[in-house]
């Protein structure tokens, strides 16, 4: 509130003092109070933490071309004010002084406490005589409010009267308003009103609004006795705010925040302020442990203080599961109503007790202990497979039992001792580690894990593993159960029979003779498969020792061998020795010879042959080895001894031998021509086989020709352009066929060959 004091010359040496009636002032203030306490249906609620900072906005939005003045904070409705602040003054370079100026006093000013020799100076300088300073500062604390003057003389003046810089800046009011009005005569009276009531009060310097040089720095004052000095003006916020440093429970009040403006009455904005004060302490009482499944209403947990009384609630996994609280008293409680539940075991509940959104809850943890029994049992193992020789360590995972489950292992129906298990228990899980040294007798066999709940005797799981237990192949071989190992004879077919246990399967199985590695080979009649070995019209090259060797990832088996002998086959040869001779009465003499009698020859028996002039025929049989070599035919007559025998050799006989430097030539989209050398016949006259194969992707391999000639030249026809084949050309006789010599074959494309037609034109 203003204090404006007009001081004017009616006549020389007179002063007429005017001054505020109190029966006006009490009815304007009367009138303000009305006006504010209908404002409360618009009052800002603030919460705040006690020993947090409190921001009290006051908002008051300032009407259009108009700027505040003085801003005041009540407790309330109360009529004393507990903070002010005032707003920043605009200085000209150089002020002017009227010959007569309207000096106004502050809304605040405590006129004893004020510089006299200021308030002099201002009223010598307005024309104003020394009585003035008689009647403001008497030294007793009255003032001229408090004398009887005419308040319609005084708000008159001033609505006359301009008021000019100086004054302005003498007592602290806005500059601008000339003249002043009417209006704000009183509002500036009923203020001072409001002021002179309280007691002396102590000024503290604020900053201003505004720093920019030219303009006064507006002040700041509090009442110390009720913010000490916590509380200070925040004019640049949005909306402006008074804040209280570490606000107490006793901050918690109604504020009232006034701001006066240049040229418009007054605005009130209200402000509740609500101190919360947390729960102190948060603490639990278990009434059950350990609960069974489904059970309820084991735990109770309890807040103590806390204004506003705190929400005490549950939560389980971030989730509120439980918020039926009670307050009695200073306490504040929770009893747990859900029911128990496996995820109890591995998802704690969190008691949570908070009655604002400042500062965290207070938290308290509850692991629930909950019993049931296992929930599943596993059997595993480790990444490497169980093999015999080798130690293996077997796996059994329980999960869900609590109390943990016991655990056993069992084989074959029998418990396997303890001896070879470790237990590790962990969060409602329990594992039991068995080591196990297992042989080919257990593969297949069945290993059980068995857990149960010491408590829930009723509750027993199992789990069932089926062992594979890997090892080296054994291996065993015979020859085939139709054969008599004393009468195997040339041309006859033999086989053999592998038999092997392995475990995984074997990946190879090879079959040896002597030294030699036995392979397919269909024109020598050998066929080979994993269990079978078969060879067909055997010769007596085929006697020895047959072995069969299987192969896994554990290792590599041979069997025992088994030694086979061929017998040979007695097959009789006619030998005809024919000669020219005069005169034709001629004998015959048959001798043979090998490597073995090498300085002499054996005279074969004349039995053994025949004669008939100039002809001799020896029917001859070979009976082993020893039986091959030359037969030598000497012819006699009269007049003597033939030179030159006549000279027969004997072998045994065999397949042929491969045909050699095959060649394919004049290749169209539809022919070719293949041509190769033969080999030896092997004692018997041979053929030539031609076998003509088209090697198709989708197809895979499929036989297009095949022919026999008694020759290895071919004229192969009836091919498909553009496409790739394989040739086979063999030789058979009576004994068996040789290996196959093998070519490839590309026929040309239509577009080649009409290519290759073109440039062997010439053209």
């Amino acid at each position: 509130m203003h204090l404006t004091v007009m001081k004017g010359r009616v006549d020389k040496g007179t002063t007429v003092l005017l001054v505020l009636l109190p029966l006006l002032v009490d009815l304007v203030a009367s009138q303000e109070l009305n006006t504010d306490s209908s404002q409360l249906d618009d009052m800002e609620e603030v919460q705040v933490v006690v020993g947090f900072n409190a921001s009290l906005p006051c908002s008051i939005r300032a009407p259009d071309h108009d700027a505040p003045t003085l801003t005041l904070w009540y407790i309330a409705d109360g009529e004393a004010p507990v903070y002010r602040t005032s707003a920043t003054t605009r200085v000209p370079a150089v002020p002017t002084v009227p010959p007569a100026s309207t000096l106004r006093a502050s809304d605040n000013a405590n006129f004893p406490r004020q510089s006299n020799s200021t308030l002099k100076d201002c009223a010598n300088k307005a024309h104003i005589t020394n009585s003035l300073e008689t009647i403001i500062s008497t030294g007793t604390g009255k003032t001229i409010l408090d004398e009887d003057l005419n308040i319609h003389k005084v708000c008159g003046m001033c609505a006359k009267v301009p008021l000019q810089p100086a004054s302005a800046v003498a007592f602290g009011v806005p500059t601008g308003m000339t003249p002043i009005s009417r209006e704000n005569c009183i509002e500036m009276l009923k203020r001072f009103r409001e002021t002179r009531k309280k007691r002396p009060q102590q000024w503290i310097s604020g900053d201003s609004y505004d720093e920019r040089p030219g303009y006064h720095k507006g002040s700041q004052w509090a009442d110390t006795d009720v913010f000490g000095s916590r509380a200070v003006y925040s004019a640049h916020s949005i909306p402006p705010a008074l804040v209280l440093a570490q606000a107490t429970v006793e901050d918690a009040r109604l504020y009232r925040c006034r701001v006066d403006f240049q040229n418009t009455r007054s605005r009130v904005a209200w402000v509740n302020l609500t101190v919360i004060v947390p729960p102190r302490k948060l603490q639990l009482m278990v009434l059950n442990s350990p609960v069974n499944l489904g059970d309820r209403n084991d735990v109770i947990c309890k807040a103590f203080g806390g204004t506003p009384p705190p929400q005490v609630v549950w939560l389980q996994r971030g989730s509120v599961v439980d918020s039926s609280y009670t307050h009695t008293g200073e306490e504040t409680y929770n009893v747990l109503e859900v029911e128990a539940t496996r995820a109890d075991l591995t998802h704690p509940f969190f008691c949570k007790a908070t009655n604002n959104d400042r500062i965290g809850p207070d938290t308290v943890q509850h692991e629930r202990n909950v019993t049931c029994g296992p929930l599943s049992v596993t059997i595993s193992g480790e990444e490497e497979p169980i093999a015999e020789g080798r130690s293996s360590t077997l796996t059994c995972t329980v999960i869900g039992s609590n109390p943990p489950a016991l655990v056993t292992w069992y084989q074959q129906g029998q418990m396997i001792k303890p001896l070879h298990t470790v237990v590790r228990e962990r969060d409602n899980v329990t594992t039991s580690v068995l080591t196990l040294n297992a042989s080919r007798s257990d593969h297949m066999r069945q290993l059980v894990c068995r857990a149960v709940n010491a408590l829930l005797l009723e509750e027993t799981l199992e789990d069932i593993l089926t062992l594979d237990v890997q090892y080296k192949p054994i291996v065993t071989m015979s020859l085939g159960r139709s054969l008599d190992p004393d009468n195997l004879r040339e041309e006859n077919d033999i086989f053999f029979d592998c038999k092997v246990d392995a475990n995984p399967d074997p990946y190879k199985v090879e079959w040896w003779h002597d030294t030699d590695l036995v392979t397919q080979n269909l024109a020598e009649g050998v066929l080979v498969s994993e269990s079978t070995l078969a060879l067909q019209r055997v010769s007596r090259d085929k006697s020895g020792s047959y072995q069969c060797r299987a192969s896994n990832v554990e290792g590599d088996t041979t069997s025992d061998p088994v030694n086979i002998s061929i017998k040979c086959l007695q097959e009789p040869i006619n030998v005809t020795c024919e000669v020219d001779a005069d005169p034709v009465d001629v004998t015959f003499t048959w001798t043979f010879n090998n490597s073995v009698r090498r300085e002499q020859s054996e005279i074969v028996d004349s039995k053994r042959y025949t004669t008939e002039k100039l002809r001799s025929v020896l029917f001859y049989t070979p009976r082993s080895e020893r039986d091959y070599g030359t037969l030598l035919c000497h012819a006699q007559n009269s007049v003597g001894l033939q030179t030159t025998p006549c000279s027969f050799t004997v072998i045994s006989a065999g397949p042929p031998q491969e045909v050699t430097d095959c060649v394919v030539d004049n290749v169209t989209s539809h022919t070719c021509s293949v041509v190769c050398i033969p080999g030896f016949n092997g004692g018997l006259p041979q053929s030539f086989m031609l076998e003509v194969w088209l090697l198709d992707p989708v197809k895979s391999q499929q036989i297009v020709l095949n022919y026999t000639l008694p020759q290895p030249v071919f004229s192969v026809r009836s091919l498909s352009p553009g496409q790739h084949y394989r040739v086979h050309v063999t030789a058979v006789n009576g004994r068996g066929a040789a290996p196959a010599a093998v070519l490839e074959i590309h026929t040309l494309k239509e577009a080649e060959m009409h290519k290759s037609m073109y440039f062997e034109s010439g053209v």
